[in-house]
């Protein structure tokens, strides 16, 4: 369940992004869900569940084209698969984003830190966060943007390490 729980949003945006139909997704979610819950036996554990899942999915998928035709006008196999590649480079991709991401995090100081998790973990809005500071809202905006671009510039920084070595 542990495994589930992490990779339910990702698997679910995954399904989504080839099943125009939310009504669709959530039934193709559903199935997934099961067929996840029949082949756990066959996780390997030294493996990505979210990857394995996803690639459970994609056969969930197809299979439900295969059905019913009826939500994927115009999507083909072949471009349903193809989909399906991009989208798992592209998964490859954010999770060395988010690695980075949480070293960049570490160079902040901690008040910057406080007002990100103030302001994305805790759903706190920028009026909350001004009040609290003492500051304006647009301070708290001007600051966050500020922040916002270190970590890009850190992240982009550290690709570019990582893809020279």
């Amino acid at each position: 369940m542990r495994y589930y729980s992490a990779a339910y949003p990702h698997v679910y945006r995954y399904i989504y992004s080839l099943v125009p139909r939310k009504a669709d997704a959530d039934e193709v979610m559903q199935e997934t869900s099961v067929v996840l819950w029949q082949k756990f036996e066959e996780f390997q554990p030294d493996r990505d569940f979210t990857r394995w899942a996803c690639g459970i999915a994609r056969l969930v998928v197809l299979e439900s084209l295969r059905k019913q035709r009826r939500f994927i006008v115009g999507f083909d196999e072949q471009l349903i698969k193809e989909l399906s590649i991009r989208r798992e480079e592209r998964y490859e991709l954010l999770e060395i984003r988010q690695e980075f991401l949480e070293e960049c995090k570490e160079q902040l100081d901690q008040q910057d830190l406080n007002l990100l998790d103030r302001y994305y973990n805790s759903q706190e809005s920028a009026q909350d966060a001004a009040e609290k500071k003492g500051c304006t809202r647009r301070n708290i905006y001007q600051r966050l943007g500020t922040i916002r671009k270190l970590l890009f510039q850190c992240i982009e920084r550290k690709m570019s390490e990582d893809s020279e070595l």
